[in-house]
């Protein structure tokens, strides 16, 4: 019996010290990202009016005016996609590209505005490049997110 309360002791004491690092390594949100969350959250909820789910989890990031990133996100062959970009209050124009596998641009918003918006219909499940531009930011840098959101 002692063992087993033991046992049930170390158990407990080895889950609050997981819980404590996963704590420790989420860094807390500032009130930037906690902007470009709350507008990926008004997208999904504006996407799913038209039958839109999120597909991937959200790409947080920061730029400077007239910086860009890239990275690469996985899209299923016959989805159609929306993918939208959102920014915080600081920055009134971000643009979206979005690259197939071979390298050609299949879709872009380079409008002057802050929320743009992609559209795909993948013929095959590849990798897609994804290109945010940071075109106008204020106060640099500014955050920014984008949302995946398929049918």
């Amino acid at each position: 019996m002692r063992k087993w309360k033991a046992a049930r002791a170390a158990q407990a004491v080895l889950a609050v010290a997981v819980a404590g690092v996963l704590v420790a390594a989420a860094p807390p949100q500032d009130k930037w990202e906690q902007q470009v969350r709350t507008l990926l959250q008004r997208a999904s909820n504006t996407t799913s009016s038209s039958g839109f789910v999120e597909t991937n989890e959200p790409y947080l990031g920061q730029l400077r005016e007239g910086q860009n990133t890239s990275w690469t996100v996985r899209l299923n062959a016959g989805t159609e996609y929306r993918i939208v970009g959102v920014c915080d209050n600081d920055c009134s124009d971000v643009d979206l590209k979005l690259f197939n596998p071979a390298g050609t641009m299949v879709d872009e918003d380079i409008e002057t505005d802050d929320v743009p918006v992609l559209s795909i219909t993948p013929p095959a499940t590849r990798e897609y490049t994804i290109r945010a531009i940071m075109a106008t930011c204020s106060v640099n840098p500014c955050r920014f997110g984008v949302g995946y959101y398929g049918r």
